[in-house]
């Protein structure tokens, strides 16, 4: 507990007037008990092996594809695909390495010239 003890001067028709009795001002700190967390680890599910392929049409020859498998250790690996009615497409081929997630894109599209960027490979076709 901290206490504070101020001798205060009370205005009084212009002139200041000595208090008859201190001002007394307390303060009392929180108390001491301790709060305590607890954390419970939560475990990650064992990764499942999946697959899944799906492709879609659309009434103006758009064609989009993906294919994508995971196995029990957590191993992501697939692709997908668009071509437009034009003949332009680009296909993305994707896996974890262990590293984290690259790519390999293939496409035709103007302008684009193979090179690396960060973990994608672009290969000009």
């Amino acid at each position: 507990m901290v206490m504070m003890v101020v001798d205060a001067r009370s205005y009084h028709r212009g002139s200041y007037q000595r208090s008859q009795q201190p001002l007394v001002a307390s303060y009392s700190a929180p108390s001491s008990s301790t709060l305590r967390l607890s954390r419970q680890a939560e475990q990650e599910p064992a990764p499942e092996p999946y697959s899944f392929t799906y492709e879609s049409t659309d009434e103006y020859g758009m064609t989009l594809t993906r294919t994508e498998s995971g196995d029990a250790q957590g191993n992501v690996k697939g692709s997908y695909m668009y071509r437009d009615p034009e003949g332009l497409y680009r296909t993305v081929e994707y896996g974890d390495n262990g590293n984290g997630f690259s790519a390999q894109i293939q496409t035709n599209e103007p302008g684009v010239v193979s090179h690396k960027a960060a973990d994608a490979e672009y290969f000009k076709q």
